[in-house]
């Protein structure tokens, strides 16, 4: 909720069909509507039906280069299978998404950037009114706006905070996606942001791109979250480099070193234990080099190293015509419950990527993995995200 005392204003995110909007003040309020070919359960009568587990995605098939201006919420059934999709629609651009509970209130809100203010919001469900409030965030020397974000206690005060990986701006003015700043926006009470800025700058101009982890974590046991990301080349059989930036318990990160080479482009990456001997271990893959394009697990070994990459499932059963790094994401979390991390996947397959997907596979141990299930559509895109809630 964003409420100006000078004039009133409040903008809320309305969680109920379009009709809801026209039963509101005008001046008061500007809503934007959930999919309206999904009937939420009323949330005054039954506040237990909105989930306390969900990711997001694209929510539009989208041309190279358009614009994102809405998301898909699927919310989690508690057992790996998810409920009707619902669409947030944004109606403006937005970037750097991540989901997870920032106010420490035991539901989870949305983080995010608007494109055309640069300004960074937390959207907040209210069961009760069934909507979604927006609310701005100016604290402690905002930063750009996160192109892409990663999640994770980085300062161990037990809130969720949020490292944005920024593009700077070139000589012409425009942000160069071959270099990238990283900010870290400390959660505190409330869902409130502070941030700060590690002088990491990342640069790789018109060779490499840089692929950063979803989740930040302690890789080296020394009781503070640590950066990984990968470098990788645009070909699908091109190798990769996996670095490694030492995070200091304040949310400030050393310089990055290498620690792992991948023989494939690691485009779709994230950090978790999933061997479960209390180590973070990498997976990453959706390379698209013609073959069924593979997802590989590197185990770490609680000293801040990996191990050599393991193949554990392909991606997609052929992938044929291409030679790029694919387009898709790979995201852990529990969502059975069963004390495993779960793979969600998305990604674009099929001649001239036409075939996206959305699929789960269940983790059985000893990095094995069921086969999969297809919780939905993806939007066709130029490339793929999903976003969710920390892994316990």
């Amino acid at each position: 909720m964003f409420d100006n005392t000078s004039n009133g204003t409040r903008w809320v995110l309305i969680a109920t069909f379009a009709t809801a909007i026209t039963s509101l003040p005008a001046c008061a309020r500007t809503g934007l509507n959930v999919d309206e070919h999904v009937a939420p359960a009323d949330p005054a009568v039954d506040c237990s039906a909105w989930p306390n587990e969900l990711f997001l995605t694209y929510a539009r098939s989208l041309s190279l280069g358009a614009k994102v201006t809405a998301m898909a919420l699927y919310p989690s059934n508690g057992d790996g299978t998810f409920g009707n999709r619902q669409t947030i629609d944004m109606k403006e651009p937005f970037t750097g998404v991540v989901v997870d509970d920032f106010d420490d209130d035991g539901a989870l809100e949305i983080h995010l950037w608007l494109l055309s203010t640069g300004v960074e919001y937390v959207l907040d469900y209210d069961c009760a009114e069934g909507m979604w409030f927006m609310t701005p965030n100016f604290g402690g020397a905002a930063p750009p706006r996160h192109d892409f974000s990663s999640i994770g206690d980085v300062n161990n005060d037990g809130y969720i905070d949020v490292v944005g990986w920024v593009p700077p701006k070139d000589g012409n003015g425009q942000p160069n996606d071959d270099a990238l700043d990283v900010y870290a926006s400390l959660g505190g009470p409330g869902g409130t942001f502070v941030h700060q800025k590690s002088e990491l700058n990342l640069k790789d101009t018109f060779v490499y791109w840089l692929a950063p982890t979803r989740h930040v974590r302690d890789m080296d046991s020394d009781g503070c979250a640590d950066l990984v990301y990968v470098r990788y080349d645009h070909g699908g059989a091109a190798k990769s480099t996996v670095y490694l930036a030492k995070g200091d318990c304040t949310g400030r990160f050393g310089q990055p070193k290498s620690i792992l080479s991948m023989p494939f482009p690691g485009t779709g990456d994230d950090i978790g234990d999933l061997d479960g001997d209390g180590h973070m271990d990498l997976i990453a893959g959706l390379d698209d080099d013609g073959d069924p394009g593979q997802v590989w697990v590197a185990k770490g070994d609680g000293a801040g190293s990996l191990e050599s990459v393991i193949p554990v499932f392909d991606v997609a059963p052929e992938e044929k015509g291409h030679d790029g790094a694919g387009f898709g994401d790979v995201w852990l979390y529990d969502w059975d419950h069963d004390g495993r991390l779960d793979v969600l996947s998305t990604y674009s397959t099929g001649p001239g990527f036409s075939g996206p997907q959305i699929d789960i596979r269940m983790n059985r141990g000893n990095l094995e993995f069921g086969a999969p299930s297809v919780v939905g559509p993806a939007p066709l895109s130029s490339q793929q995200w999903l976003v969710g809630p920390a892994s316990k």
